[in-house]
């Protein structure tokens, strides 16, 4: 038996998806996922909704209050490639000098 599903993707090529390119506003990303590397210690999963984060900046964990440093950023190319900040609309990681993933709790930091 042989099912066919054919898909509408009319409405999702529709959508107007704003993102605010202003570098200049206040930091906004959201952590999608991470994990704890051995070596490099906590490695976020981002996406930068406002701003901009830039290499060895200071990052606050907004739930958690924890500080931290982007020791690293980048994107998946679909290896990690280093860049030098990432921007609003970018999808990439940090590589944190946090030693837990439960510093950052819920994913905003600013």
């Amino acid at each position: 038996t042989l099912i066919v599903i054919i898909l509408n993707f009319t409405p999702l090529i529709n959508l107007d998806i704003k993102i605010n390119t202003d570098i200049s506003a206040k930091t906004k990303a959201l952590i999608f996922d991470s994990y704890f590397d051995d070596y490099r210690g906590v490695v976020l999963y981002v996406r930068v909704f406002e701003g901009e984060i830039d290499k060895n900046s200071e990052i606050l964990m907004m739930a958690a209050g924890t500080k931290g440093l982007a020791l690293e950023t980048g994107i998946l190319t679909p290896k990690m490639t280093p860049k030098d900040s990432l921007k609003a609309g970018e999808i990439g990681y940090i590589v944190t000098n946090l030693k837990t993933t439960r510093a950052y709790m819920l994913q905003i930091f600013s």
